[in-house]
């Protein structure tokens, strides 16, 4: 009974040593991860327009958004991998107005909803725990177009984005990332005037893989 015992525990000892040593020796940034992410961002529209007194202006405004992040990393090489990537946003973002005079003193005012980006990263690990890459990646959102002379209008922009980030691995399951990406937007006219907007984000983020 106590040899039994004493076997059942070794072999349980062994068992969860071997488990932990797996665990630590199981490769970073590689597989699914979902988390969450925050965003600082700067937001700039050039504008055309058939009016005098808005042609040429930009809307601009500073803001802040929360993402759901979703990620499949796949090694290429003991060093290399690429990291498939989807964020959407879960709020409204400002992207800034301009004040002008038709028949009076008026104001557009934009904001930008539903954004949505799908990316590509591929990364160079420098140690084990660290990985340095780069990303291209889709981006698509909503703007709402909100004028005092005229209604609201909704357009979709769509973009690219380019960037660059680090990603520490602080456990095997729990990633933490930073990074810059600029993004730049195609135009979409709503009735006179044409917006191309622009953004620059500085996202952190921290996920968890499977």
């Amino acid at each position: 009974m106590k040899s039994n015992l004493v076997h059942a525990t070794a072999t349980l000892s062994l068992a969860l040593t071997c488990g932990a040593a797996a665990a630590q020796s199981s490769p970073s940034f590689v597989g699914p991860a979902i988390g969450i992410a925050l965003s600082g961002q700067n937001n700039k529209t050039p504008l055309t327009s058939q009016v005098a007194s808005i042609n040429g202006q930009s809307a601009q405004a500073s803001d802040t958004a929360t993402s759901l992040l979703a990620s499949w990393g796949v090694a290429l090489s003991d060093r290399w991998l690429a990291t498939l990537g989807l964020a959407w946003d879960l709020n409204t973002t400002d992207f800034g107005k301009v004040n002008y005079t038709a028949g009076g003193p008026q104001t557009l005012t934009l904001k930008a909803k539903e954004h949505l980006s799908l990316s590509v990263a591929p990364g160079y690990k420098v140690s084990p725990g660290t990985l340095i890459y780069g990303k291209l990646a889709y981006h698509q959102l909503k703007a709402a177009y909100t004028d005092t002379a005229t209604d609201s209008s909704t357009v979709d922009h769509n973009g690219t984005g380019v960037g660059l980030g680090l990603a520490m691995a602080l456990t095997p399951q729990w990633e933490l990332r930073a990074e810059y990406e600029s993004v730049n937007y195609n135009s979409q006219k709503v009735r006179t005037t044409s917006g191309k907007p622009e953004q620059s984000l500085f996202t952190l983020g921290l996920l968890y893989r499977f």
